[in-house]
């Protein structure tokens, strides 16, 4: 092998020096003829190693950044009788009281008459002004006395009047349903026009255990006749000072009174409830809250206990057939008639399990006159004990009352001055400010009381209340038409902007 490399370099030197003598184009054949030889057996040629490329500049590899220290995944804490969601709160709704019982005669001016006051003479000194059931001095219906038993037109511009100042249902007194079975009816065919709604509250279960004889609200004695009873054990209990300007009584002796009511009172108020209810409950103008029939039984009575109600509850379910939302208005909570009351007449248990959905109250005369700080700080109480107790607030006011007209003096019940509205404005402040579900006005035509809202002559505006709600609410105020001039009183027509 090395012999042969030796030769092959003798041959490129004499190919060198030929080609040094002899020109390039002899070296180029000289060179493919040695190109062309074959190599000797057993030669290898080399492979030439190729020219190592330099190497660049090595930069520096980065130091690596320390990976952070990773966060233990949490430990999920294990769930004991999770707490639900809260529902989304519901809006507020307005409600309020409506008498459907007054007729314009010729024949019958029953609520217009009482004994003394005959609606057919002139009392003066206006022309237009009759002798009528009112409790203020000087208060008279815009429109005149007016008929709203029979008349759908009447019934459709209070409706109209009270949606238009945010009132969302009438809650109707029913005294006896089968004789009111007409007005009733022709009522909630109104409603369903104007897409209003109607809900019942039972009246004649007012005194529930006291007998009647009869006679009706508000001109019977016993009805303030209770509320002294009712003021006294309160103010007993509680150790706070009750409203002075009280009826006389003379309760029965303590000694001889039994707890509770008769079972024939509760059987019969059973009756009235579920009779209108099986009535009216699936007409599609009957007010519904949550899905269920709504229902105000008042049951003034301090002997009443919370066992008896539940027991009249869930009768009255029973013979129904469905869950009702109960609206209830009893002594033993939310004492309004005297607002320092209402601190210490909170639900009791007994009272929460009674199947009542919601605690008011009738006739808050007290919280006209009460400072807006006792407002206040009552609503609040009302509205956070109901939600403790898991039941809706349903926040009562009034714009007055004053029935001088015909019973003068404090006594039975003392007089509560409207003052062009403020205290009506005012109360709806600490209402609208506690954000209860429900607002419950006392009332809408309560004329004999002077805590009517609907319009009046007495009022700087004939409508200062509905328009004064609709500001309090946000609701922009439109003055719905006047009933067609025929079905208005005949001596105020000409008084009116037809």
């Amino acid at each position: 092998m090395k012999n042969n490399r030796n030769n092959l370099l003798l041959m490129g030197i004499a190919v060198l020096c030929i080609g040094l003598t002899s020109g390039c184009s002899e070296l180029a054949k000289i060179m493919q003829e040695l190109w062309a030889l074959e190599p000797p057996e057993g030669y290898e040629t080399p492979t030439p190693k190729p020219t190592p490329t330099p190497k660049p500049f090595s930069t520096p590899k980065p130091t690596p950044t320390p990976k952070p220290f990773s966060t233990p995944t949490p430990t999920p804490t294990p769930k004991l009788n999770a707490t639900p969601t809260p529902k989304p709160s519901k809006p507020m709704e307005v409600f309020c009281t409506y008498f459907h019982y007054f007729q314009a005669g010729p024949q019958d001016f029953n609520q217009w008459w009482i004994q003394g006051k005959y609606p057919a003479n002139i009392l003066g000194p206006e022309d237009w002004r009759r002798d009528i059931w009112v409790g203020t001095p000087g208060d008279y219906p815009y429109i005149g006395i007016y008929n709203n038993v029979q008349d759908a037109e009447i019934m459709r511009w209070h409706i109209r009047l009270a949606k238009a100042s945010g009132i969302t249902a009438f809650l109707v007194y029913i005294n006896n349903w089968q004789d009111e079975r007409a007005q009733t009816d022709l009522l909630l065919t109104v409603a369903e026009q104007e897409k209003f709604k109607i809900g019942f509250i039972e009246h004649h279960s007012f005194l529930g255990a006291r007998r009647l004889d009869g006679r009706q609200q508000p001109i019977l004695p016993q009805k303030y006749l209770g509320y002294n009873e009712i003021n006294r054990h309160h103010a007993e209990r509680l150790g706070l000072p009750m409203p002075d300007n009280q009826s006389e009584y003379e309760p029965p002796a303590s000694s001889t009174r039994s707890r509770g009511v008769s079972m024939d009172a509760l059987l019969s108020a059973a009756d009235r409830v579920s009779g209108m209810l099986q009535q009216w409950k699936n007409h599609s103008a009957y007010l519904r809250v949550d899905g269920k029939p709504l229902v105000v039984i008042p049951y003034m009575v301090e002997e009443l206990t919370a066992a008896e109600f539940k027991q009249l509850v869930d009768t009255i379910t029973q013979r129904v057939g469905e869950s009702l939302y109960v609206v209830a208005i009893v002594p033993q909570v939310y004492w309004y008639y005297a607002p320092e009351a209402v601190l210490g007449t909170g639900i009791s248990k007994e009272w929460a399990d009674t199947g009542v959905s919601s605690f008011t109250h009738w006739t808050p005369n007290g919280m006209v006159t009460a400072s807006q700080k006792i407002r206040e700080k009552v609503t609040q109480y009302n509205v956070k004990d109901s939600r403790k107790w898991q039941k809706d607030a349903m926040i009562p006011i009034m714009p007055g009352f004053d029935d001088d007209a015909w019973r003068p003096g404090d006594s039975p019940a003392p007089t509560t001055p409207r003052n062009n509205g403020q205290p009506w404005g005012a109360q709806l402040d600490a209402a609208l400010k506690a954000s209860p579900r429900f607002i419950f006005i006392q009332g809408w035509n309560e004329w004999h009381e002077g805590s009517q809202i609907e319009p009046s002559t007495l009022y700087s505006d004939p409508y200062l209340y509905l328009q004064i709600l609709a500001g309090k609410l946000k609701r922009p105020w439109q003055t719905p038409a006047l009933p067609p001039r025929d079905h208005v009183d005949p001596l105020r027509r000409s008084y009116l902007p037809y």
